[in-house]
């Protein structure tokens, strides 16, 4: 009787942004998630947004996905503002970002992160590497921002 070897779950991801990059690597059998790396630029502080590009690589097969992430972070108003000036492509989701308003009414500060979708085929959406990513989604962009993981709202794109 042969004994099938069990392969663990592990990706290393890349996430490179305009005032951030990070590199992390994911053992989804462990649930655990290690950032190896960490770049943030001077008056990154100070923004309310990035574009992140995410690559994800499954360290068994070498198999990669590339994919972008909207992420929003800051005080509502100064969210608005930015949606309304320097980030035509998130005026698609309004309505899932004042949703998200809604539901963190009290909040002084918010983080939001949403996947642009419109590029990615299904086929690819219900890939192993891609929902691994999904499910990690929330605990990146905590780190890569430095907040706890329940102060990170992953919206759900209805346009993007």
């Amino acid at each position: 009787m042969s004994e099938q070897k069990e392969v663990a779950e592990m990706y290393d991801v890349k996430l490179s942004g305009i005032m951030r990059q990070a590199e992390f690597t994911v053992d989804m059998d462990a649930k655990k998630i290690v950032r190896t790396y960490l770049r943030v630029e001077d008056g990154a502080e100070d923004a309310t947004h990035d574009v992140i590009y995410v690559t994800i690589q499954d360290q068994e097969s070498m198999s990669n996905l590339k994919v972008t992430w909207i992420v929003l972070c800051g005080k509502k108003e100064e969210i608005i503002k930015t949606v309304e000036t320097e980030m035509p492509v998130a005026k698609l989701e309004t309505d899932a970002i004042f949703d998200a308003f809604k539901l963190d009414e009290y909040e002084d500060r918010v983080c939001y992160t949403y996947p642009l979708k419109g590029g990615l085929s299904k086929v690819m959406q219900r890939s192993p590497t891609y929902r691994a990513l999904a499910a990690t989604q929330q605990s990146l962009i905590a780190s890569m921002w430095e907040v706890p993981a329940n102060k990170v709202r992953v919206l759900d794109p209805v346009n993007s």
